[in-house]
């Protein structure tokens, strides 16, 4: 395969979202382990972990048992480097929710309000809404948000950004969501169906929206620190 600066920008997010989530499962981890447990490159492994280190993402914690030489570093993710806002829900009955979710998954804060979804005609006051209660949480923490997940019922074009079709919410190709959150909210916000958002989780609870919306945003938000 020719190798193109598309592609080549995206295995290098794929692979950094991959030694983060390694970080998070198992750390303390050192460079070697990771390299180890994932099959990466050493070198791109050191080159992966510099980046995090200077972004703040990652801290060196400790050290490894070594079997001979300097015993190797270990790394865990930064829980203060940075937040997310996951598990806002367009189109469920039980309300609007969402939870503050910090770096490593766990979730600090939640929000929840009576709110029934608009017709297509008030998708802008359902903007306001969600706008309004990402701000909030944010408002909690001295640390920076990193991205919003946004779980809409329905069919959804993730990479559009764009509510196709919600039965629930009588909305049929709804003009681009994402362009409308981010003209208010100046963050990088994944959107998808919400049924899928809870099962790319992985895990449960508050956690499986908070890790989805944090992998997606590290993935796929092009307004996410340089790679």
């Amino acid at each position: 395969m020719i190798i193109t600066t598309g592609n080549a920008r995206t295995m290098k997010k794929v692979n950094k979202a991959i030694v983060i989530d390694v970080i998070r499962r198992l750390g303390p981890i050192s460079r070697v382990s990771i390299a180890r447990g994932t099959g990466l490159n050493p070198s791109t492994v050191s080159n992966i972990v510099g980046e995090l280190l200077e972004e703040g993402l990652v801290l060196e914690a400790g050290s490894e048992e070594s079997m001979g030489g300097r015993k190797p570093i270990t790394l865990v993710l930064n829980s203060k480097s940075g937040y997310v806002v996951g598990g806002v829900e367009l189109g469920g009955d039980s309300g609007l929710a969402a939870v503050l979710i910090n770096f490593t998954g766990k979730p600090i804060a939640r929000e929840k309000i009576k709110f029934s979804c608009p017709t297509v005609s008030g998708v802008e006051s359902a903007v306001d809404v969600v706008v309004d209660l990402v701000r909030s949480l944010g408002r909690k923490v001295e640390g920076k948000i990193l991205g919003v997940g946004l779980g809409v019922a329905g069919l959804v074009d993730p990479v559009a950004g764009v509510s196709l079709l919600s039965p629930n919410l009588g909305w049929r190709n709804v003009p681009p969501l994402r362009q409308m959150f981010k003209a208010k909210l100046d963050l990088p916000i994944v959107i998808d169906n919400d049924v899928k958002a809870m099962a790319l989780g992985g895990s449960s609870g508050l956690a499986r929206v908070g890790m989805w919306t944090i992998w997606s945003v590290l993935m796929w938000a092009p307004e996410l620190a340089p790679v």
